[in-house]
């Protein structure tokens, strides 16, 4: 039972490292080992040897051969096998497995937060070029995005955080907005432009978050929005969601929003890339920018984050909201 058990692990992270860069990048990923699949440029070696590639095997075989793998006999330290079934064998040892995943890190500055920040300094400069300008801008946190890139663009800016001693409004997303404080209250209705980023998949009833953004914001209010898709469990207090472009799409709907914009953020290469702690200098402009616009373009495909901007056009209740996504 226990080695059954060590087997199902070694299977899960043996397709993480192994069968996710088979499937994009085709045989030369099986080229190198396992604990040589680090950075970035060695995954660009990869993907860049095997665009000639005429087939890429079926990722159903492999699995299917790196399975009977780690359950036969004869492994090194007497553990699963995993040479034998597998061309370009990417490992002599489970143990290495074990190493690299007990070693993954987030860096500061890693690909997900460069190209969040990245994101939010397009926008910034795009609004300053057309010379729009808000009179009361909004964060839910503790407002450096709008600090940081909406400086000229923002007359007064507001952080809205229950958690945080310095938020100048302490709004409880997870409550009601028909239920709120009056101090929270006061400020509904108010704000020109919203920014919440990697804050909904924090919240239990995304819902009644939404609905709180919704009151925030006036009429013809814009939003900024982004949250995971691909990323790690980070609980601070509660991680609770993930969430596609489609989910995303259907949530801003429901609760009053028009999308303007909606776009799954990077690829398999960020994705890999920010797994394994790479910062995000290590990868170039262009791979940075990669991106699937839209819910079909998206369907089936691999990226990190789901980013949108909407624009309010119904003020909503939390009952609306959740009558329509849930």
């Amino acid at each position: 039972m226990e080695i059954r058990s060590k087997a199902l692990l070694y299977i899960f992270l043996g397709l993480l490292g192994f069968v996710f860069p088979l499937q994009m990048f085709g045989d030369a990923a099986l080229s190198r080992s396992f604990t040589n699949f680090p950075t970035a440029q060695l995954i660009r070696q990869h993907k860049s040897a095997a665009e000639g590639a005429a087939t890429q095997p079926a990722a159903a075989k492999v699995v299917a051969q790196t399975t009977a793998a780690l359950y036969s006999e004869g492994g090194a330290s007497g553990g699963p096998n995993v040479s034998a079934p597998v061309a370009g064998r990417f490992s002599n040892d489970l143990q290495s497995i074990r190493h690299n995943f007990r070693h993954i890190r987030i860096a500061h500055a890693s690909v997900a937060r460069v190209m969040v920040n990245g994101d939010n300094a397009k926008l910034g400069e795009s609004l300053k070029v057309a010379g729009q300008t808000f009179e009361h801008c909004a964060e839910t946190g503790d407002g450096h995005f709008l600090r940081s890139y909406f400086q000229g663009v923002c007359k007064k800016i507001l952080s809205f955080d229950k958690f945080d001693s310095k938020a100048d409004v302490k709004l409880d997303l997870t409550q009601k907005p028909e239920e709120a404080m009056e101090s929270v209250n006061r400020s509904f209705r108010k704000m020109d432009f919203l920014v919440s980023h990697s804050v909904f998949e924090h919240l239990k009833h995304p819902s009644i978050g939404m609905a709180n953004c919704n009151a925030l914001l006036r009429s013809g209010g814009k939003f900024m929005i982004s949250t995971p898709m691909l990323f790690k469990d980070h609980g601070v207090p509660r991680d609770y969601f993930r969430y596609t472009v489609l989910n995303m799409n259907d949530l801003l709907t429901c609760a009053g929003f028009k999308v303007e914009r909606l776009e799954g953020r990077g690829d398999l290469l960020a994705t890999i890339a920010n797994f394994k702690g790479l910062e995000g200098k290590s990868l170039t402009h262009e791979e940075l920018e990669a991106r699937c616009v839209g819910v079909d373009n998206c369907k089936n495909k691999v990226y990190l984050f789901v980013a949108a901007t909407a624009v309010k056009v119904n003020d909503v209740s939390t009952a609306e909201v959740k009558s329509c996504w849930g």
